[in-house]
């Protein structure tokens, strides 16, 4: 027990400190994106990836647009892709650049 009101950092377990916890998440992001497949199998029978592939393809680029500083070349390479390429696909997606 901390021996006043306010916990400091020398109060805390060192298992905290040493950040070696045991405990697991119960789930991770594959039971999100299954659950939102079993949604869109609901409302939509067919052409599952074509419908989720231009989500997919957006939350992407935009993740590495943000990591690259808007840099479009490097924002590219870490998808994989040609600058040509990219640039098709932020013209289809309607991204801003």
């Amino acid at each position: 027990m901390a021996p006043s009101q306010n916990i400091g950092i020398n109060d805390l377990p060192s298992e905290i400190l040493e950040n070696k916890s045991t405990i697991k998440p119960t789930s991770d992001w594959t039971s999100g994106f299954k659950s939102w497949l079993e949604d869109l199998h609901d409302n939509y029978n067919d052409n599952l990836l074509k419908r989720i592939e231009p989500e997919i393809d957006k939350a992407m680029i935009e993740f590495a647009l943000d990591k690259s500083s808007g840099k479009k070349q490097d924002a590219a390479k870490m998808l994989g892709l040609g600058r040509n390429t990219l640039a098709k696909k932020l013209k289809n997606l309607d991204i801003s650049d």
